[in-house]
Formats: C-alpha cells, sequence, structure tokens
C-alpha cells in the first residue's frame, strides 16, 4: 500500500483542482518555492514538514 505524503504528485494537484472548482473564473496554478513547499495561491501554501518539526522548532532539548 502506498501511504506516503506526495505533495507533488498527488496533495497538490488535488488541491489545485478543488480550489479551481470552487474558484470558477481564476486560473489557479502552484508552483514549487523550495524542496516540499509549495505556493498555491498569494495566502495558501502546502508544506510536507517533519512530524517533529515543532518540538524540533522550540528548541526542547
Amino acid at each position: 500500500m502506498d501511504s506516503a505524503l506526495r505533495l507533488s504528485d498527488k496533495v497538490v494537484p488535488m488541491l489545485v483542482a478543488e480550489l479551481q472548482r470552487r474558484s470558477l473564473d481564476v486560473t489557479i496554478t502552484a508552483r514549487r518555492v523550495r524542496r516540499e513547499l509549495w505556493a498555491v495561491t498569494p495566502h495558501v501554501y502546502a508544506v510536507n514538514a517533519n512530524p517533529d518539526l515543532l518540538s524540533r522548532s522550540c528548541g526542547s532539548a
């Protein structure tokens, strides 16, 4: 079973399709900002982050 979260070929296209469906008069094109960070609209981003990101960014030792 393929359970990996793959933004580039699974999540981003589904997100773009749904946003496009809801905004019939606007064309939406996602762009890769860096590695696993995608800008979908000026206010919507998709990121594939490590589940432990919060604890690492808060400096817990």
